[in-house]
């Protein structure tokens, strides 16, 4: 634990904020779910604020990860991501959950489930984000395409936030 304690950058007071974030979101599920779990679990008030406080943990083991990850890497990753967020949209619409009469997310084990227009907000900001950079040295297009001369540059991430735009509002994402 000290190890990773050790390990740990970046600013030390957003850590904390996020740390102390999680603990009074414990106590909120804890005191907020009575009714609920005496409607669907018996009485026991533990299984929803244990059932949070995993999905904590799996998301602290996700910061910690990414954090370790060198940010000029991002952009990359966010290039593929874009290429799988797509695809998730389409199946969101043909397979997704009816949630309040619209397909919202995708169904994953043990009861989760995964909103679809949540990554793809994400990894459209991402992918974008070089072209509002002059000085980025990631580019998302060939470099031999000038922006005086051709509109290529943009024309294909355009197509891109438009296609998601469509399909996140489809169905009332």
């Amino acid at each position: 634990m000290s190890r990773v304690l050790g390990n740990i950058r970046g600013d030390k007071v957003i850590w904390a904020v996020v740390i102390l974030l999680s603990i009074f979101s414990l106590l909120t599920v804890y005191s907020s779910t009575g009714t609920l779990a005496y409607k669907y679990q018996s009485g026991n008030t533990e299984y929803y604020m244990m059932k949070h406080l995993i999905i904590l943990l799996f998301g602290f083991l996700i910061m910690y990860l990414t954090h370790l990850i060198k940010f000029t890497y991002f952009s990359r990753i966010f290039q593929v991501a874009l290429y799988i967020a797509i695809p998730l949209l389409v199946l969101t619409l043909i397979v997704g959950l009816d949630l309040n009469e619209a397909k919202r997310v995708l169904p994953l084990p043990f009861g989760l489930t995964f909103q679809t227009s949540d990554l793809a907000k994400l990894t459209l900001i991402m992918y974008l984000k070089p072209l509002g950079d002059p000085g980025s040295t990631t580019t998302i297009m060939p470099p031999s395409f000038n922006l005086d001369q051709s509109l290529h540059r943009v024309y294909w991430p355009m197509v891109n936030s438009s296609l998601m735009k469509m399909l996140t509002k489809a169905k009332g994402f």
